[in-house]
């Protein structure tokens, strides 16, 4: 508690929530109704990952979709949290203490999550069918600077969690092809930190130099335009997700999930209108 967790937090939360949906839509930790490239959004988005941390939103999406262990559990951390407070405040009859010592910690926790999560899933881009590109939507560094047990392959860390950190070399090659085909986030030699403050910074030409270009065809600026692209594009509103969140059933995501693939397929029908518009135009100019 005085490293700013609040008991049961992560055994609950981060592996029932946020890995069971691998960040995307029902997430208590959901980024993709934010510009990753916007100060403001991240503002907004801090105070989500406070609600997070607390556990006052992960409480309620347990009990919405009928998780009473995990909310029992996660209930009792929070209690524990809180009588701790009291007690310190109690022994030490200090605010000062309680705030520096034991609160300030959450906080800090709570800024440091949310701003290496914009590094981790910084970026979205859809196939075809309009489902995520998992190689795109998490990201993975390679001879990290502070890579100590695979944590900065956050790609294995979320879809291939069996994958063993002294393995990961190995298991990155075996999906270059991969790699090549999506344009995968892939990254090197830079610390989780350093590449989140170039994305919400816009620091496009220090980014696309850690970028790596698996096909060796992409020049530097169509590095740092894809990256842009990538880092602004949202799934849905702020506001939508917000009410989402007022009560996270499981009728809430399905809802939620038709107004997003009915809004993927509305942008699809209208850059397919322009490209027509355009060939058209170029007809037109072709016969005169």
């Amino acid at each position: 508690m005085f490293f700013g967790n609040v008991p049961w937090n992560f055994t609950t939360s981060h592996i029932k929530i946020h890995h069971g949906v691998n960040g995307g839509i029902g997430d208590t930790f959901y980024l993709w109704d934010f510009d990753r490239t916007s100060i403001g959004d991240f503002m907004l988005y801090v105070h989500r990952i406070l609600m997070h941390m607390t556990g006052y939103s992960s409480v309620k999406y347990f009990k919405c979709n009928g998780m009473k262990k995990q909310a029992d559990q996660l209930e009792s951390g929070i209690y524990t949290y809180i009588t701790f407070c009291v007690g310190i405040l109690a022994i030490t009859r200090s605010l000062s203490f309680l705030f520096w010592i034991v609160l300030q910690p959450l906080f800090c926790m709570t800024y440091f999550l949310a701003l290496i999560n914009v590094g981790f899933h910084g970026f979205l881009e859809y196939d075809n069918k309009g489902q995520h590109i998992k190689v795109v939507d998490s990201t993975a560094i390679i001879d990290g600077s502070d890579d100590l047990w695979g944590e900065d392959d956050h790609m294995a860390h979320h879809y291939h969690g069996n994958v063993y950190y002294r393995d990961l070399p190995a298991h990155q090659s075996s999906k270059k092809d991969e790699f090549t085909k999506h344009k995968a986030s892939v990254f090197h030699t830079v610390s989780i930190v350093e590449l989140s403050i170039f994305i919400l910074f816009q620091l496009w030409d220090e980014l696309a130099k850690y970028y790596v270009d698996y096909s060796g065809k992409m020049t530097k600026e169509e590095i740092i335009e894809m990256l842009k692209v990538r880092a602004k594009r949202v799934e849905t509103s702020y506001e939508e997700y917000q009410q989402y969140l007022i009560e996270p059933t499981l009728e809430s995501r399905n809802k939620l999930r038709l107004n997003v693939a009915a809004a993927k397929e509305e942008e699809t029908s209208n850059k397919d209108s322009d490209k027509n518009d355009d060939n058209s135009m170029k007809a037109d100019e072709s016969t005169k």
